[in-house]
């Protein structure tokens, strides 16, 4: 039986320090973290060439290694690593990795390893394969003993769920990786995982409830200075302006995201898609015909550049619902019973609001 690797050491950005006793082999596993998690880092801020620089770098490494833990780790993130630079081979890789570290005891690393496959079913409709990957996910997480895995992986199980249309089944995980989250002071992993609990008590109707989850994110936000939870906080915020008949400040809203330098490509186009909605329902004026227009165009432009599938899918079944409607001649504002409906009757729209979270041990 191989032995048990702590999860300190196993956390891909955790510092591991040389010194007097430390085994090459310890080295060598130090490496293969640093180079995974460079691999992730280089492709969330869209330097490519760079990220490919360091796939082929932890390809050598762990292949090369004389640390035998690294030839049954080293394929766990390959799917992740093919995912990112678009392989057709992504399925495949994950069945091999997962037939290499089943019955091992790299609990943390399994978890990273279907945590990935659970998002890379949510990007290709698979939800049955999602909903199966997420529960065995949350499995391994609770045996590594890692709460931050634990709630990473709930977070990604919930996403499943929501999925196939289990919103109850959804709120539960997404509770218990926020309570987790909050509780070990990871705060920006607590906020996308309490957004998406604001989608749904938009979905519900429970606007009160949503109004109050929401101002503590976006107070979140600021003491951060994330700029994509404050854009997606701000959609939200926008929404619920929407969702009440305040079509002057939802504008605002929304063109404050659309406006803004630091605001992500996804959050973007998602606020084009609200400011078409706005133009179409909102009280009737001179330009709103050619003001939905313009947002229309520039949604599509936008959504033409967003890479992550979830985030596409959930954009532009936003952007062809609102097209119909506008293709219709719609007069008259929308009531808020449509944007609920609209939230409820679509599964995974939320991720357009709430990003997708995957990566070598870490979210969004």
């Amino acid at each position: 039986m191989r032995k048990k690797a702590s999860t300190a050491s196993n956390a891909p950005c955790s510092p591991t320090t040389r010194g007097r006793g430390k085994s090459s082999e310890d080295d060598e596993r130090a490496l293969f973290y640093a180079l995974a998690w460079l691999v992730w880092l280089n492709h969330v801020v869209g330097r490519y060439a760079e990220g490919g620089y360091f796939i082929d770098r932890f390809k050598t490494a762990w292949r090369r290694a004389k640390n035998p833990q690294l030839a049954v780790l080293g394929p766990c993130y390959e799917p992740l690593h093919a995912m990112l630079t678009g392989r057709d081979d992504v399925a495949e890789l994950f069945v091999r990795a997962e037939q290499g570290v089943a019955g091992a005891e790299f609990h943390w690393d399994r978890a990273i390893l279907l945590t990935n496959w659970t998002t890379y079913c949510l990007q290709i409709g698979d939800i049955d394969g999602a909903r199966g990957h997420g529960r065995a996910a949350a499995s391994a997480a609770r045996a590594s003993g890692d709460d931050f895995a634990r709630a990473c992986t709930l977070t990604l199980w919930g996403d499943a769920e929501e999925s196939a249309g289990l919103r109850d089944r959804a709120r539960a995980h997404w509770t218990e990786a926020a309570r987790i989250l909050r509780s070990i002071g990871a705060r920006g992993q607590y906020a996308y995982a309490a957004l998406r609990i604001v989608c749904l008590d938009m979905a519900q109707g429970a606007v009160e409830a949503a109004e109050k989850r929401l101002s503590e994110l976006i107070r979140l936000a600021d003491d951060l200075s994330a700029d994509d939870l404050r854009a997606a906080a701000a959609i939200l915020r926008g929404t619920l302006a929407f969702y009440g008949g305040r079509f002057s400040d939802a504008r605002t809203i929304f063109a404050g995201v659309w406006d803004s330098p630091t605001a992500p490509l996804d959050r973007r186009a998602m606020s084009a898609v609200g400011l078409v909605a706005v133009a179409t329902f909102g009280p009737p004026t001179p330009s709103a015909s050619d003001d939905a227009r313009m947002w229309m165009d520039r949604a599509g432009q936008a959504l033409d550049r967003v890479r992550e599938p979830l985030a596409r899918r959930a954009v532009g079944a936003l952007l062809d619902k609102l097209d119909a409607y506008f293709k219709s001649g719609p007069s008259g504002a929308i009531g808020a019973d449509h944007v609920q409906a609209w939230l409820s009757d679509n599964p995974s729209l939320l991720a357009g609001f709430t990003g997708v979270l995957n990566g070598p041990g870490r979210h969004r």
